[in-house]
């Protein structure tokens, strides 16, 4: 669980790190080849759209699907963004930059539920919450010198398919320790067909 919150702030920050100069890069460099005002617009609409989609996605999770579910759909949607990324392909590149931002808005507000879910009310155990806090720090430290070095030595596509790569382990992870779980992190909250 705590290797999805890591993966999923790498995937974030490591594609803020080299996004806009991806988006602006000459096409002969590797870029997009996009006008700078251009491109920091659509670095700043990635940006929100990271952090408003997490409103559907939550609703999604709280009336369909749950958050256990979400939060691995919205793993794998962000997966095969940075895969789309990690292609050379110019209309691959805008679809993965959507696929990102999709997935995070499902996995950002369910997370936090699943590691609250692990604790009864009163408990005084809380370092789910800390081991939480302390993999988005390491995953939001490493990401922009990872991808930045990759950028550097191996092109863009390669900073973005670390991000995929590590998704992929993170996923593995998560579905392997779902028996840890109370059914908390299973249930749909307040289903659709309870109205």
């Amino acid at each position: 669980m705590l290797n999805v919150e890591m993966w999923e702030r790498f995937s974030y920050y490591g594609m803020r790190a080299i996004l806009l100069f991806f988006i602006t890069d000459e096409i002969a460099n590797g870029g997009l080849g996009i006008a700078k005002n251009t491109g920091e617009t659509i670095l700043a609409i990635y940006g929100a759209a990271v952090f408003l989609l997490s409103i559907p996605g939550g609703i999604f999770a709280d009336r369909i699907i749950g958050p256990w579910r979400s939060t691995l759909y919205g793993g794998v949607v962000i997966m095969a963004g940075h895969l789309c990324l990690s292609t050379p392909i110019n209309s691959l590149s805008w679809t993965g930059i959507v696929l990102v931002a999709i997935g995070t808005g499902f996995i950002k507000p369910n997370l936090s539920t699943i590691v609250g879910g692990l604790y009864d009310e009163g408990d005084p155990r809380h370092a789910g919450f800390q081991l939480c806090y302390m993999s988005i720090n390491i995953g939001a430290f490493a990401s922009p010198l990872v991808t930045g070095w990759l950028r550097e030595h191996y092109g863009y596509h390669a900073g973005f398919a670390a991000a995929a790569i590590g998704m992929a382990f993170a996923l593995v992870a998560f579905v392997y320790g779902r028996s840890k779980l109370s059914t908390f992190a299973f249930d749909v909250p307040n289903p659709l067909n309870a109205d």
